[in-house]
């Protein structure tokens, strides 16, 4: 959890993330999953505690096993 969302976004740019039009990406090649039609995308948002990155994932329509999109867990950021 991040304090303000300068904060935030300044460590998604340290980590290498780059702005998008829906908020940040990560740069290089990305390989879909089946039913993915686009890589993901980061964006701050304003949550109960603080400021925290949301995950937008793109799948098709019944994909099966396709992830939710929403607050990242913890596991987001261990490869930092």
């Amino acid at each position: 959890m991040y304090k303000t969302k300068k904060e935030l976004t300044d460590h998604l740019e340290e980590l290498g993330y780059e702005p998008c039009t829906g908020g940040y990406y990560y740069p290089g090649t990305y390989i879909c999953s089946h039913g993915e039609y686009e890589r993901p995308t980061y964006s701050p948002r304003h949550y109960k505690g603080g400021w925290d990155v949301h995950i937008e994932y793109f799948y098709y329509a019944g994909t099966y096993y396709a992830p939710r999109s929403g607050r990242a867990s913890d596991d987001f950021w261990v490869n930092e």
